[in-house]
């Protein structure tokens, strides 16, 4: 009897983890879903403008009511004047955009997280902004309140041409699947 009531147990043990997996593996899956639909519809947006201003509107506004992130944003390499300028962003209240707007950073790998990126034109995640060892532009960080960001290349033939930037208030909030599914977004 006792040995019988062990295999149910166990058995039952085995059904609940199996049960957890595979919620696991819906909530997964529509996490995929939801990020393959935001690129179809950014290559449809890309499809339906030339004009780069609307289609950077789009993607920010997307990756902010689509993907969840608090804000997203744009910064453009002015390679004359060797700065970043913040160009577009979405998901701040008006008074935070107004003062995003036109914000310079050096084109420089050891100032800011932007800069390192649109210089090695490879992507950073900073999961605690307080405790980073990449180089975090605090006043930039403290205005758009940001506790963790993920920034990617904006590239076309080769070169870098800007840095797109999600934030969260959320130290921890971002994982590889955010570069993955934001290298995605800047490679169209």
């Amino acid at each position: 009897r006792q040995r019988t009531q062990r295999l149910l147990d166990l058995q039952s043990e085995e059904v609940i983890y199996s049960n957890n997996e595979l919620e696991k593996k819906f909530r997964d899956l529509d996490t995929k879903i939801e990020q393959l639909s935001l690129l179809i519809e950014l290559s449809a947006a890309v499809n339906a403008s030339l004009d780069p201003e609307k289609i950077y509107e789009q993607a920010l506004d997307r990756l902010v009511q689509l993907m969840g992130y608090e804000s997203a944003h744009l910064f453009l390499v002015d390679p004359s004047r060797r700065v970043l300028v913040a160009h577009k962003m979405a998901g701040h209240d008006p008074a935070v955009a107004e003062a995003f707007g036109g914000q310079e950073l050096p084109l420089n790998a050891a100032t800011s997280v932007v800069g390192k990126v649109a210089v090695t034109g490879l992507p950073v995640l900073v999961n605690d902004v307080d405790s980073a060892t990449e180089p975090v532009h605090r006043p930039t960080a403290l205005a758009l309140t940001a506790c963790a960001l993920v920034s990617v290349p904006l590239r076309v033939k080769g070169r870098t041409f800007g840095v797109l930037t999600v934030v969260s208030s959320t130290p921890g909030r971002f994982g590889e699947a955010d570069i993955e599914l934001l290298s995605a977004v800047a490679n169209h």
